[in-house]
């Protein structure tokens, strides 16, 4: 909203949506203190003590304004996300490296039975933190992948699925 005066000197705020057109008045109406009428999108034709080119002033400002926090508030949601996906993506490498290290660290037994190596605990527990952190960050960012139907139909059946 800007905010005009009247011929009483009280303080009109009118949106800025609402402004059809400003007209300068003519120099016999200045006389008595009009400087401009204001037709409003309501019908309004207001009588004002600021000039035409005082109020396309404030008009443009107040758009200005608006623009300029409008952009900064992408800015900052743009400037979120990417820290966000930069965070995602260093957990990820993490986990895929932790991986990677479970799988090299693995020593082959075949005297296990159904047990075709043996993990050294180090590196279990590497894994799975490095994959806990990982799904934390991504269930605390709102990342919550949409459930099968069967497992929504089973968690409603008190059953779990699969």
């Amino acid at each position: 909203m800007i905010k005009l005066t009247d011929l009483s000197g009280r303080e009109l705020h009118v949106a800025v949506s609402s402004v059809l057109r400003i007209t300068e008045a003519g120099p016999s109406c200045q006389y008595h203190g009009i400087r401009a009428y204001v037709k409003t999108s309501y019908g309004d034709s207001l009588e004002v003590t600021e000039t035409a080119a005082e109020i396309a002033r404030r008009i443009n400002n107040y758009e200005v304004g608006a623009l300029q926090a409008e952009i900064a508030g992408h800015e900052a949601a743009n400037g979120h996300l990417s820290t966000l996906v930069d965070e995602l993506r260093e957990l990820l490498q993490d986990a895929k490296q932790a991986m990677t290290e479970l799988h090299q660290a693995a020593i082959p037994d075949e005297d296990a039975e159904g047990v075709p190596a043996i993990i050294p605990p180090e590196a279990f527990h590497k894994f799975v933190d490095a994959h806990a952190q990982l799904c934390f960050c991504m269930h605390q960012r709102g990342h919550n992948p949409p459930k099968e139907p069967q497992a929504i139909a089973a968690q409603g059946q008190g059953g779990i699925a699969a």
